[in-house]
């Protein structure tokens, strides 16, 4: 089995302490296909209970020459698409990405490039206007994934960034350690059984003594429900249940409580609904 993107090592415990939980804002997303194999999707949401804001995005697919091209349109006035190429060799895809704000004519031109073998995964992203690039490689081999990233400026001539990981993939958990040198960030992932999930991670940094623990869980009620929770050290607990309404509509209520500050209007509420025609 080819092994993940570096920016997706620890991604199951990523997901479940971050997505799903639809705390502080009220969101809507439709997502249709047209016959053709044209997709539509429209998301509207009003975050934190201030303003509204929107998308638009369009994806066509050209399955002959295995090209697709996404448009979207984000009512703060930017205009984004991506171009994707896939198949012009063995095992590699090219996305090129481009944006352009209408308000402050800024446009930006970024080109990815993935490349998948059995054992090994190599990324690399450059951003044409700004000079700026970030290269990755992820190799595998009997459940251990080793990675390493950096980052380079060609302006300024300096690396940005260096990344290193390490994850172990089990039958039922995983654990993945990333570092930049200074701070340690350590994911745990554990498949308890077919309902439950757990989660951990930890952020360490030995140069300012500064620590960050978060825990979380997801619970399959049945097959149309589950709930998920998480709490942090610093006081911050979210709690989230989804839905499946209908084949295709899912609901999510979430609520998250600062902890410390009971008496206080710091908590947040919010819903998610997801229709998929």
């Amino acid at each position: 089995m080819a092994p993940v993107k570096f920016a997706d090592l620890g991604k199951g415990a990523k997901d479940l302490l971050t997505k799903d939980y639809a705390y502080g804002e009220v969101k809507v997303e439709v997502n249709t296909r047209a016959e053709n194999g044209t997709e539509f999707k429209k998301i509207i949401s009003r975050p934190n209970g201030k303003g509204v804001a929107g998308s638009a995005e369009i994806k066509y697919a050209y399955t002959p020459n295995r090209i697709s091209i996404t448009e979207k349109w984000l009512t703060s006035n930017i205009l984004m698409q991506t171009v994707t190429l896939d198949g012009l060799m063995d095992g590699l895809k090219v996305d090129v990405d481009s944006s352009y704000n209408l308000q402050s004519s800024n446009f930006t031109t970024v080109v990815k490039a993935d490349h998948i073998r059995e054992k090994v995964r190599t990324n690399v992203d450059v951003d044409i206007l700004k000079q700026t690039g970030c290269a990755s490689v992820v190799v595998a081999h009997e459940g251990v994934n080793l990675g390493v990233q950096g980052a380079y400026d060609a302006q300024k001539g300096v690396l940005t960034q260096q990344n290193l990981a390490i994850a172990y993939d089990a039958r039922d958990f995983t654990l993945t350690a990333i570092t930049n040198g200074t701070k340690v960030d350590t994911f745990l992932h554990h498949r308890v059984s077919t309902r439950a999930q757990a989660a951990a991670q930890f952020s360490a940094n030995p140069a300012s003594n500064a620590t960050a623990f978060t825990l979380g869980g997801h619970y399959a009620l049945d097959k149309d429900a589950y709930i998920r929770a998480k709490a942090s050290m610093n006081g911050d607990a979210a709690i989230a249940y989804t839905q499946a309404l209908r084949p295709g509509v899912k609901l999510t209520l979430g609520m998250n409580l600062d902890t410390q500050n009971l008496q206080t209007d710091a908590h947040k509420l919010g819903l998610a609904l997801t229709i998929n025609a």
